[in-house]
């Protein structure tokens, strides 16, 4: 089964819907700021496009879509990064991201106790420089996502050229201390 969070009037199909507004092609309304309303271990894919920089809590939103997610299910998400003008234009982004922002789940790191429990594997970070008419001049994104190195230093001078889009690919970590995990 597939989630797709805050789909607004872009539903997927093959996906289960959701928004916090009952807009054409929403199969479920939910609030990402409450638990979510689906039993323990239900998608193998969660996707969400431009929504979770809108929730504030979002330790307990990344717990919660930990706990929906099947052992290695894959979540997908994009977020504006802060180095976009518009992230900071629409005054209902409450959380920024930048490359690093995962870490903190992430086994290994040096952030990596503050949420035991949650664990995801980073698969892949990509910056993406623009959309729409100007798509053309993502080859910017295809020479900095490279390497991780060349996406650190760009983040460091990223005002001088902003992307404006980060997507990540998490994998869900579902293992016990003995080892098993978790189904």
């Amino acid at each position: 089964m597939k989630l797709q969070l805050g789909c607004g009037r872009h539903p997927l199909p093959g996906y289960l819907n959701t928004d916090i507004r009952p807009l054409p092609g929403v199969d479920q309304i939910i609030d990402m700021e409450k638990p979510l309303p689906f039993p323990d271990n239900t998608f193998e894919e969660i996707y969400g496009r431009a929504c979770i920089e809108h929730v504030y809590n979002i330790q307990q939103l990344m717990a919660e879509l930990w706990r929906i997610s099947k052992p290695d299910g894959i979540i997908r998400v994009m977020v504006p990064h802060p180095s976009n003008i518009f992230t900071f234009r629409d005054w209902t982004h409450v959380r920024f991201f930048t490359l690093h922002t995962f870490d903190f789940y992430i086994e290994g790191t040096p952030y990596d106790y503050y949420y035991p429990g949650i664990r995801f594997e980073i698969v892949k970070r990509e910056l993406e420089f623009t959309t729409g008419r100007f798509a053309w001049l993502n080859f910017i994104s295809w020479v900095i996502n490279r390497h991780p190195i060349l996406q650190d230093i760009w983040e460091r001078f990223c005002w001088l050229l902003p992307m404006d889009n980060i997507w990540f690919t998490l994998r869900v970590k579902k293992e016990i201390s003995n080892g098993w995990q978790m189904k």
